[in-house]
């Protein structure tokens, strides 16, 4: 198998779990400031997880952007959600692809001193 083929079988399979995590992140964290009057009741365990989840959440104005309309507002944080998701992605099969090359090339070492 090429490494092309690892690295899209990879993202092709945290993708959809990242994207699910966020989303249900993003959801829980409107639905805390919807219910509550105070944004300093929202947990700082839930404001960390969708910085890190969802950095876009951040950049972007709360209201949208001012010449869309609520469904294409909408549309675009979905499509920025998926490719968010698929950012990640990339970057964790990365980091898993290097982290177990430097073992294996370690434990070699290991076993050819020996």
């Amino acid at each position: 198998m090429s490494r092309r083929n690892q690295y899209l079988i990879g993202v092709s399979a945290i993708a959809p779990v990242w994207f699910a995590v966020t989303f249900y992140l993003c959801m829980m964290l409107i639905s805390i400031v919807d219910t509550t009057d105070m944004r300093t009741t929202v947990p700082l365990w839930l404001k960390i997880a969708c910085a890190v989840a969802y950095p876009v959440r951040y950049l972007l104005p709360e209201s949208g952007i001012t010449g869309l309309s609520d469904r294409a507002n909408g549309e675009l944080g979905l499509l920025m959600m998926v490719v968010n998701s698929i950012l990640w992605a990339f970057a964790l099969v990365f980091l898993f692809r290097f982290l177990a090359r430097l073992f294996s090339a370690r434990k070699r070492e290991v076993t050819n001193a020996a």
